[in-house]
């Protein structure tokens, strides 16, 4: 089967881009016209109108899905046998609030009967917030007799028994995990229903953290690191009340500041972190209602120094939206499956939009379902190499349904993904109750290496992850989730506040269609509780200021010299030395960005994060 032609409107689109990149660089056209880029596009464009590509049909397939509208879908391995199973929620045609669990027996999908509380208009996640190796699950929304809830099922060998958190009841709006103070756990932020609250998971509970968001209502979240500095960023959209919200909260030792960024204000959509560039930075998608409630789908590219910029894609806009990210055709970019109330029409669409080197156009032959109040995932749920889809939700005519879409029919006409190779040079140094764990980049045959992203597992015995789970086979690298590493696109990740004791610890890298490679060959560290400085009342150790600019003073209230030694986020040592208490460190000849420091003075050793502006 072949990809049909690029309509004119595609072809616009593709110009308009390049015109705007050409804007963006502020060269002239002359200058473009001698340059190989311009002249590697042009040629590219021609080659997109004159050769019929391999198309990738998504087929219809019959299954056991209860139609759901007003619904979320969220795939993941519950039993841990190496396929994905899938969690749904909504409301039925005949007016039923319903969470159901499907697990996944070679293909054919059974409701397990989980007795989950059923809901609409809510939000399901998968996370191992108890870090015991298997997926728990997060639900929201609004039931039909006991009015909005947020409650975790824990999954103990797939028997899910609910757990009561103490979150407030929300509907029209979302939960996200995360584990956003680095101690290994996942932590939970809930927003809709005009409040937004983070909660901070201590073994297993969770205690509500002071921090203001403000209040939201028809919200969405996520969570990324967009600075690269080591620690989980939150993105929000929303209704204020006043006004509609976009916006970047940056994580600074576990305090929230409002990013500076130029974002169009939305609600009633999605958002979504993704390296859609492959150029190791988390960039933006959001889609939504804007101020004068005509839907959008947006994208803003992470310029890697503190800011973004809007990138022109030419997409219809959509409103209550479900926009989800993946590698349907193996060429190692993200491609974009979305759903929506569209403003030409005024009914609902669906469609894919394969990714041509930067530039979004609609896959011609995808003939799929439209819907609105909708949730559409990929998952390669057949394990044959290339990513299948589920599209819940409400047609133009308000009927929920659910269609499960099947790539190419099993038989992928572009080449076969193949998993990343596993990262190599795993290093860690401890400084207290602190670790850095760090790794090289590693190789994939689709995805380039800038495009990849890592996964971390710790434990306190070999082959566990009691400290921090994958949500991944520790022995096959197989992915319990659809989703990028919990390290990010980093090459690093320090955990904090770790008690005494050998710890076992290893990593994988993903691709951009999620597939994981092994785990590295496993490594371990120590920490030993003497050497904990941060446990010493008669000394510290500062650094200031933070962020620097040209110089840092360490300040100590002991007289011993400090030995210093500071790491970039790769794990590569980049200065050392040695100062005494109120001496300054020389800092610039080193890029922006963030760095770890690791101090010893003859009581003890402390690592400190250090931002370089």
């Amino acid at each position: 089967m072949e990809r049909s032609l690029p309509n004119p409107g595609h072809m616009i689109s593709m110009w308009m881009h390049l015109l705007s990149s050409w804007m963006k660089e502020r060269k002239t056209l002359k200058k473009y016209m001698e340059s190989k880029k311009i002249a590697i596009l042009i040629i590219g464009l021609f080659v997109v109108m004159a050769i019929d590509l391999a198309a990738q049909p998504f087929e219809p397939i019959t299954s056991s899905f209860t139609g759901l509208g007003r619904s979320y879908v969220a795939w993941g391995d519950f039993d841990n046998d190496g396929d994905l199973d899938v969690a749904v929620c909504g409301i039925t045609t005949a007016g039923d609030h319903l969470t159901q669990i499907y697990m996944n027996g070679e293909g054919a999908f059974i409701d397990i009967q989980a007795g989950i509380k059923g809901v609409k208009d809510g939000s399901l996640e998968w996370g191992d917030y108890d870090n015991d190796g298997d997926l728990d699950l997060l639900l929201t929304g609004e039931t039909s007799d006991a009015g909005n809830i947020s409650l975790i099922y824990r999954n103990d060998d797939g028997i899910f028994t609910e757990y009561d958190a103490g979150f407030p009841g929300i509907g029209y709006g979302h939960t996200a995990w995360g584990d956003y103070d680095n101690d290994g756990d996942l932590d939970v932020l809930i927003t809709g229903n005009w409040t937004v609250s983070l909660y901070e998971n201590i073994d297993g509970s969770f205690n509500l953290v002071e921090q203001d968001f403000g209040h939201l209502q028809n919200s969405r979240a996520a969570w990324g690191d967009f600075d690269n500095d080591g620690d989980l960023d939150l993105l929000l959209i929303g209704d204020t009340g006043g006004g509609y919200l976009t916006a970047v909260y940056l994580n600074e030792d576990g305090e929230f500041i409002t990013a500076n960024l130029d974002m169009e204000g939305l609600f009633s959509g999605s958002v979504d972190w993704i390296d859609f560039d492959k150029d190791g930075d988390l960039d933006i998608c959001v889609s939504g209602y804007d101020i004068f409630l005509e839907p959008r789908l947006l994208l803003y590219e992470n310029l890697a120094d503190g800011n973004i910029a809007p990138y022109l894609v030419y997409l219809p806009g959509l409103g209550i939206s479900s926009v989800d990210w993946g590698d349907y055709d193996n060429d190692g970019d993200m491609d974009i499956l979305a759903c929506g109330k569209n403003a030409s029409c005024g009914g609902g669409i669906t469609n894919v939009y394969y990714n041509q080197e930067g530039i979004f156009l609609s896959e011609p032959q995808a003939n799929l379902a439209g819907a609105i109040r909708c949730s559409a995932a990929w998952a390669d749920y057949d394990n044959d190499g290339d990513l299948d889809f589920l599209l819940t939700g409400l047609t133009p005519e308000e009927v929920p349904f659910s269609q499960f879409y099947r790539n190419a029919a099993g038989d992928n006409n572009y080449t076969m993904n193949t998993m990343p190779v596993a990262p190599d040079n795993l290093e860690s140094i401890v400084g207290g109750s602190h670790v850095i764990l760090s790794w090289d980049k590693a190789t994939d045959e689709q995805t380039p290496q800038d495009g990849l992203n890592y996964n971390l597992r710790i434990g306190t015995h070999s082959g566990d992850c009691d400290v921090l789970s994958p949500m991944a086979n520790a022995e096959t690298g197989f992915r319990y989730i659809q989703a990028i590493g919990n390290t990010n696109t980093e090459v690093s990740r320090m955990i904090m506040n770790l008690p005494e004791g050998t710890y076992y610890w290893s990593v994988q890298s993903i691709d951009q269609a999620y597939s994981g490679s092994p785990f590295a060959a496993e490594q371990s560290f120590t920490i030993l509780e003497t050497d904990i400085y941060e446990l010493s009342e008669s000394t510290t150790i500062r650094v200031y200021p933070n962020p620097a600019g040209e110089k840092v003073f360490i300040r100590s209230s002991s007289s011993e010299t400090i030995e210093f030694r500071m790491y970039n986020l790769n794990g590569q040592e980049v200065l050392y030395g040695s100062v005494t208490s109120g001496e300054t460190i020389d800092i610039s000849s080193l890029h922006k960005g963030a760095y770890f420091m690791h101090l010893r003075d003859g009581k003890g050793t402390s690592i400190q994060r250090l931002i370089k502006q």
